[in-house]
């Protein structure tokens, strides 16, 4: 019952962080997920200060990384791309504004997510629990995304995109959150009892038929990476080959961001059609204020006002990379690759032919959400970092049975 009862609340966590579902009253105005997100994570503070001690869960801060419990991701080099960030806030005559976008979205994602989240994954679930999770949340976004990509398939128009009203304004952002998934579980597979194989299978089948039908590059791209990690043909995993992996997912971004600019495409059917235009705002807003940006959240402030370039106005930055450039410059980009690399790396080391199965498959869920932020708009979002919190808790958990003192070191 409990198990059921867990699995039923997570799957509404992961499910709700890709759609709009919102609690609306008043004022407020508040995404079903992070609701979710901050009740796991209080839920888990609490367990953390019964299971060690108020001293120790909020002692000094190197009693704190030392501590299990509290283990803070990436922590040195997240703090100091919030410091730019504050940095690049006081520059900015949207001041308060910006001030508001730095609190709410990458300060409150890693502390909810990146910290609470995955620590509730790695402290309190089981493996079997994230493993029914991932399956379940596979299946359920699988539905949510066929019927719209079925539909405009049908209609002789499969590379647009649909807005679902009162779920999500374009399905493809479904796409691209189910792709990661899939390497992830076809490497549990061995793990999971043999009853319950097939209904693994299943969510793998699924999702891949909805991922293909979706017509969506990004998780085209990234659900082949994630389902051939681990292929062997000469005896060796690609993903043991780090500069050759490395290179197939470089090479794919460079061809989604510069092959719209050699076609000089001029539709906006989807994020590939429309990336000549986002691409050529944030060199604008990059080489006007080089060196701290224009400030967090800008991007949709930004207006192009020649054809056909107007059509992004709105459109957030289609890549972390002109993202974090246009709105907080070269020093913002600079102290957000650190993070950035932090992450890579560990995820990288669990993907290692030693490492156990369950690291493995949390390993490549994160090198595939890693890769999806050099394409997509979900740097600070809980479609990013709702996943992202699995992969952080799963990996963590082996970490701290390799180094005690914790991951932060």
């Amino acid at each position: 019952m409990i198990d059921a009862a867990w699995v039923v609340a997570t799957t509404c966590l992961l499910t709700s962080a890709l759609v709009d579902l919102r609690v609306v009253h008043g004022t407020l105005d508040v995404p079903v997920a992070d609701l979710l997100a901050m009740g796991l994570a209080g839920g888990w503070g609490l367990y953390s200060v019964a299971r060690v001690g108020p001293m120790r869960a909020f002692g000094p801060l190197r009693d704190a990384l030392a501590a299990p419990p509290l283990a803070l991701p990436a922590w040195p080099w997240w703090a100091l791309f919030l410091a730019v960030c504050g940095a690049s806030c006081l520059a900015n005559e949207s001041a308060f504004q910006t001030l508001y976008y730095i609190v709410r979205n990458p300060l409150f994602s890693w502390l909810v997510y990146g910290v609470g989240v995955a620590g509730v994954v790695r402290d309190v679930v089981s493996p079997e629990r994230v493993r029914w999770t991932a399956t379940v949340h596979v299946v359920v976004a699988a539905g949510l995304l066929l019927p719209p990509s079925l539909w405009l398939g049908g209609d002789g128009h499969a590379s647009a995109w649909m807005d679902l009203p009162g779920l999500i304004n374009n399905h493809k952002v479904i796409a691209v959150a189910v792709a990661p998934w899939l390497g992830a579980l076809v490497r549990w597979r061995p793990l999971v009892p043999s009853r319950f194989v097939a209904f693994l299978d299943v969510a793998v089948g699924l999702g891949c038929i909805a991922v293909a039908a979706s017509f969506s590059k990004t998780a085209w791209i990234c659900a082949a990476l994630s389902l051939f990690a681990f292929a062997a043909p000469d005896g060796r995993p690609l993903v043991a080959r780090p500069w050759a992996f490395g290179f197939a997912a470089v090479a794919a971004v460079a061809a989604m961001s510069l092959l719209p600019f050699v076609a000089g495409v001029v539709d906006m059917n989807d994020a590939f059609d429309s990336r000549m235009s986002l691409n050529l705002r944030a060199w604008r807003m990059w080489s006007g204020a080089p060196v701290f940006g224009w400030g967090p959240g800008s991007s949709v402030r930004w207006t192009m006002n020649e054809a056909p370039h107007w059509r992004i106005d709105g459109v957030d930055a289609h890549g972390v990379l002109q993202k974090i450039a246009g709105e907080v410059g070269t020093v913002g980009l600079a102290t957000y690759a650190l993070a950035y690399l932090w992450f890579l790396r560990r995820f990288v080391d669990a993907t290692r032919p030693d490492a156990d199965r369950f690291a493995q498959g949390a390993g490549l869920l994160g090198l595939g959400l890693q890769f999806e932020l050099l394409l997509s708009t979900d740097y600070f979002s809980s479609a990013y970092w709702a996943p992202l919190a699995v992969a952080i808790g799963v990996v963590s958990r082996r970490s701290l049975r390799d180094h005690p003192t914790g991951i932060s070191e």
